[in-house]
């Protein structure tokens, strides 16, 4: 009878330690549902339940560092999944989400070292692969002070009694810190036999990890078809994080201003837009909508789209399309483009970039624009 009892108590024992483990299970596949249906929210506090109930379950660990990471949350996911690390050790899953988390902080060094260390234990891990691309980019331009580029632009018309036109620049920027670079540049263009220079200062600030914004001012001496002056300026902030599971990465919000002042009078432009990433970073699209109030007053409207993707880790393709107003020639007009190019690393330091534009400008003329342009970073 005492043995009937104490099997009885031995299984009633056990039953109790199993329940709380099966719940969080549950909890977990309630998470991964919220998920696919796109509530995040919901989905994380049912995996902090889900972590509450196992509080030494890695991967419950990992799953809750994930989501918070997702969230914005990149302190408490650097705890959660520093705890999941010390129960799973070697556990690759848990040393790539915190790879994540410490590049979406910022600390691309320290993204760059977990991630290879998953990487050289598992070669074919995709994932990582991408990751260890993406933060090597990062690090390589976090560790420049000076950004130097030029560009030579040549035109030519379908309208063949038009003259060509040339354009080059010069943009140099320093980085002072972390969060601050300034930025000067110069850009000489040739048209109709007239030469204009124009002249732009400005600065990059970075801010609460997420986002950033631009500040610009220029003149052009004696503008014939540049704008005499101009000022500009954009945010960008991260609106989500995405889930990596699915392939959907971060979201970025933009918004871009800008005020010219021609010989003909004044153009104001107002440009809101999205980027969203995908496949780990490798691949992001970009929309906006243009809002434009030309020399006239008249308010004009239009919008673009391109598309980004990174093929290696030395190349990169872009192209796009958009249909917009474009001031020229002291003229606001509205023109269709279509563009495309390539971005490739020659070396750490070196980067060349190649592009294609086609213009048709409205009741005006159809342009054909080659660019070729040099990076250096040191």
């Amino acid at each position: 009878m005492k043995r009937v009892a104490w099997l009885i108590l031995a299984v009633v024992a056990t039953a109790a330690q199993a329940q709380p483990g099966a719940e969080a299970q549950q909890l977990v596949g309630a998470a991964r549902a919220a998920q696919a249906r796109g509530e995040p929210a919901s989905a994380l506090v049912a995996l902090e339940r889900a972590a509450a109930l196992a509080p030494d379950d890695a991967e419950i660990l990992r799953l809750l560092g994930v989501a918070q990471g997702q969230a914005g949350r990149t302190d408490a996911a650097l705890a959660t999944l520093g705890r999941a690390q010390q129960i799973a050790p070697d556990d690759a899953d848990v040393k790539l989400a915190l790879a994540q988390v410490h590049y979406y902080r910022g600390d691309s060094r320290k993204s760059l070292q977990l991630a290879e260390e998953v990487l050289t234990a598992a070669p074919t891990n995709e994932d990582a692969r991408d990751l260890v691309g993406r933060a090597r980019r990062a690090v390589r331009e976090a560790g420049a002070r000076w950004h130097v580029d030029l560009y030579g632009s040549y035109s030519d018309f379908d309208d063949d009694s038009r003259r060509r036109w040339l354009e080059s620049g010069l943009s140099v920027g320093l980085r002072v810190d972390e969060q601050l670079r300034v930025n000067g540049r110069v850009d000489i263009a040739e048209r109709f036999g007239l030469t204009d220079v124009a002249l732009e200062a400005g600065v990059d600030r970075r801010f609460g990890g997420h986002s950033s914004f631009t500040l610009a001012a220029g003149v052009t001496p004696g503008a014939d078809f540049l704008p005499e002056w101009a000022v500009r300026g954009g945010i960008r902030t991260r609106a989500w994080q995405g889930d990596g599971g699915t392939g959907v990465g971060p979201g970025i919000l933009t918004l871009d201003a800008r005020y010219a002042e021609y010989r003909s009078g004044s153009v104001e432009t107002l440009s809101p837009g999205i980027e969203q990433y995908f496949a780990g970073g490798r691949i992001w699209a970009t929309g906006r909508l243009i809002f434009t109030w030309d020399e006239n007053g008249d308010r004009q409207t239009g919008w673009l789209v391109r598309g980004d993707g990174q093929v290696s880790d030395q190349l990169r393709l872009f192209a796009g399309y958009a249909d917009a107003p474009e001031t020229s020639e002291n003229v606001t007009l509205s023109t269709r483009t279509l563009f495309g190019g390539a971005v490739v690393d020659l070396s750490d330091s070196y980067t060349l970039r190649l592009d294609y534009a086609r213009d048709d400008r409205e009741r005006s003329y159809v342009r054909n624009a080659f660019t070729l342009g040099l990076g250096v970073r040191f």
